[in-house]
């Protein structure tokens, strides 16, 4: 109001001085005056002053905390390393997901911890009159026990993906609370990936589970020509019978291979049945060689002539067969000879399923020993006392590793990714099988250190592998991997040093 008067003022004056000067002198004086005018308008409407900086946000270093780690119940001091680069005030507020925070405003306050082991995280929000930043920072409450163990031992601990010093079994008395991510390596054979995520409170046993590097292993073809599914190995070792396939003519028979390695041509095995001349045994599978140095026996199931029966063959002299003879009434499958050879385990059909069953080798009723099973073929501890085998578990089921006493009891899962076609090493100490858990099907190792229910398991293939059998020494594997020209699998053998040899 003030400067509009003012601007009224001056125009009754310009008016009036215009009828007392000249005319030229008075648009001078008018000009100027209208110049004047404008700057004190220019004034009064605040336009043309300079504009205030703009409020930077206040900045945060650090959290700093006396001591870094606090027992439970223990009290500590925490500090809001922070400034403002405009120097104004801030204002500090606190909180924290466990414990008491005994102050929660101010630059450093008092945190009281719980008293239990846990992890906290703290945060701190700092502000000025416009605006706000936050910090956190993690407080490892207590120190849990860690127990890591691999199988096999020795291997380098790997935590968050960096070597440590410690090798497994190892034990962690006194493991900072957290989570971690942790793994094993034993060179020159990597466990990889090998780790797992773990979240250290009060602490436990971890068992990881590991990846080893197949191409350090030494291998050597067995087959070329055959297309090859289950095998089982001679007492001796020397030899291996095998379920050949021909994908074309759609039929599976029994041949016999020997080393040297690579055995072109296996050595079909022809059987008898009854009067009627002897013939190739066509649509049989599952063989199992008697363990038995004396006896040249093996163990088959057939379709013939109709259903899945279970049947004993003598293969010595050659060529290799002879009477073929059914060891079981019933419809059944995946005969395997107990280690002494005194006994055989096989899957028979029943209502509503298939019964794990253990019958003498001379004949006579059989034992069920287990129920619910899958029609995969079992295995036999090397001491006879159990058995192997794979069944449904889970939501929604899928196939995993048991093992039962032989006489019968209860089962007990021993692999923790989905599994069948089970081969108990000799040493007792390990069993082959094969699990589809990386979506491919691969030969994988589970370890039983000391008890069944300590087992770890490792992959031990990755390219593709399946039906492992043991060599009797235990100082080689067998096992069939897919060939692409050939649309199906043959046989190779992974031989000593072996990475899970330790």
């Amino acid at each position: 109001m003030r400067c509009a008067a003012g601007f009224r003022k001056s125009d009754f004056f310009l008016r009036s001085f215009g009828r007392l000067v000249p005319k030229g002198l008075a648009v001078l004086v008018v000009t100027l005056i209208l110049l004047a005018t404008s700057v004190m308008l220019t004034g009064c409407s605040g336009k043309g002053r300079a504009v205030a900086p703009q409020n930077l946000p206040p900045s945060i270093n650090a959290i700093q905390l006396v001591p870094p780690r606090a027992a439970p119940g223990d009290t500590l001091t925490a500090s809001a390393v922070a400034g403002d680069p405009e120097g104004r005030p801030l204002v500090f507020l606190w909180r924290a997901t466990v414990g008491t925070l005994i102050d929660s405003l101010g630059q450093s306050i008092r945190w009281i911890a719980p008293h239990t082991a846990s992890t906290c995280t703290l945060t701190v929000r700092v502000s000025d009159e416009a605006n706000q930043v936050s910090m956190t920072r993690v407080i490892p409450v207590g120190a849990g026990y860690l127990v890591i163990e691999s199988f096999p031992r020795g291997a380098r601990v790997m935590m968050d993906y960096e070597p440590t010093q410690l090798f497994t079994p190892v034990t962690m008395p006194d493991a900072p609370a957290g989570t971690y991510s942790l793994g094993v390596e034993r060179l020159p054979y990597i466990y990889s990936p090998g780790s797992k995520s773990v979240e250290i409170v009060d602490g436990g046993t971890i068992r990881v589970r590991f990846k080893l590097d197949d191409s350090m292993m030494p291998m050597a073809q067995m087959t070329v020509n055959d297309c090859v599914t289950q095998s089982s190995w001679s007492p001796n070792g020397a030899s291996v019978v095998c379920a050949v396939e021909d994908t074309v003519l759609d039929y599976r028979a029994l041949a016999i291979f020997d080393p040297p390695w690579p055995d072109l041509w296996g050595d079909e095995i022809y059987t008898c049945v009854g009067t009627q001349e002897c013939a190739r045994v066509r649509f049989s599978w599952g063989p199992s060689w008697c363990p038995t140095p004396t006896d040249c026996s093996v163990l088959f199931a057939s379709s013939r002539p109709t259903v899945n029966r279970i049947y004993k063959v003598s293969i010595c002299g050659y060529p290799p067969g002879g009477q073929a003879d059914s060891i079981y009434p019933g419809v059944a499958n995946y005969p395997v000879w107990s280690p002494d050879g005194s006994k055989i385990a096989f899957v028979a059909a029943e209502a509503g399923g298939f019964s794990l069953k253990v019958m003498p080798a001379s004949g006579g009723g059989s034992t069920t020993v287990a129920t619910g099973v899958l029609e995969d073929r079992p295995s036999w501890s090397p001491d006879g006392s159990q058995l192997a085998f794979s069944k449904s578990a889970g939501t929604p089921p899928q196939p995993y590793l048991f093992v039962v006493p032989s006489g019968g009891g209860a089962p007990v899962q021993v692999s923790q990714v989905t599994g069948t076609h089970p081969s108990w090493s000799p040493d007792g100490k390990k069993i082959a099988f094969v699990s589809s858990f990386d979506g491919t099907e691969n030969v994988w190792i589970v370890f039983i250190p000391d008890a069944i229910t300590d087992s770890v398991e490792g992959q031990l293939t990755s390219a593709g592998a399946n039906w492992p059998a043991w060599r009797p020494d235990g100082m080689a594997l067998c096992y069939t991997i897919p060939n692409p020209q050939k649309g199906c699998h043959t046989l190779w053998l992974a031989s000593a040093p072996f990475p899970f040899q330790f």
